[in-house]
Parts: structure tokens; sequence; C-alpha cells
């Protein structure tokens, strides 16, 4: 399993904002996706059409800001064509639901993007296992374990 910290700040930091790509085989999933994600996604030449899926911890903005520039490249840029799920915390169906009105081309995505819930829970991406445990830091936001084989990555959002 390789980790690749694409932000690990917050607004206002000289830092990205909160970003990880996790790599383990073929498969690819990103923890958040803040701002400068998307940038140092193309910056490190990443296969976006990899990337099986995508988990938010909460939606505050120094955690989703680049989801719309990563659709819209797996849409326009690469022509994505492999489903792509994007995971969150309880509530994170209704935000995405608003992304929609602000970037309804995103509904016309050739890929199938499926939208899930976690809440502690855990879901099987590929070669990974992914186990949700909700957080205190907002009303709605949860942690994730990501494991493979036998390493494992804790990622807490804030």
């Amino acid at each position: 399993m390789k980790l690749i910290i694409l932000g690990s700040g917050s607004i206002g930091s000289e830092k990205n904002c909160s970003s990880y790509l996790i790599k383990a085989g073929k498969t690819q999933i990103l923890l958040d996706v803040g701002p400068g994600a998307y940038s140092q996604l193309i910056k490190n030449k990443t296969n976006l059409e990899k990337i099986k899926a995508i988990f938010i911890t909460h939606t505050h903005i120094d955690h989703v800001n680049d989801l719309p520039a990563i659709l819209w490249r797996c849409m326009y840029g690469i022509k994505r064509k492999l489903p792509l799920a994007i995971y969150g915390p309880k509530g994170f169906m209704k935000y995405f639901s608003g992304l929609m009105k602000l970037h309804p081309h995103i509904k016309n995505a050739e890929f199938k993007i499926s939208i899930k819930e976690l809440d502690n829970s855990s879901v099987r991406i590929s070669d990974f296992r992914i186990i949700s445990k909700r957080t205190k830091h907002t009303k709605y936001s949860n942690a994730y374990r990501a494991e493979n084989k036998d390493k494992a990555v804790i990622y807490s959002g804030d």
C-alpha cells in the first residue's frame, strides 16, 4: 500500500488542503478532495480512471472543494467509462444533490457516479476494506480506516 499526500493543510495555510491518495495493487482511492487536490493529482500524473472511490470525511469546503473539478476532468478530460463511487457521512447525499444543482452538467456523465452514505459501517473496494466511524467534528462526519492485507491507514479528517 502506498500513501500519497496531496494536501495536509487547511484554508489560509501555505499547504494544499486535505486530500490523500492511497494505492494498493491496481486500486486507488481518495480520502477527501480539498482545494489543491485536483492540481496535485495532475502534477503526480495520476490516472483518474484508476480511482475507484472517493471518501469524504465531512462537507467543509477544505475537504470537498475540488470534487466538481475532478468529476469535470473525468467527463471531459479523460472521458472516464468506469463507475466511480463517492462515499460520505450521513447527510452527504443531500450535499451532493445541492452540488448537482450548481453543476447540472455532471448529471450527464458517461460513467456511473454512485453516492453512498457510510455511518459506522464498512465497504469493500477491490483491494481495500474501508471502515467508517462517526466523529464529533461536525454533526455528520466520519473517520476512515483503509485496510489492505496487513496494512492500514487511518484518517480522521479534522
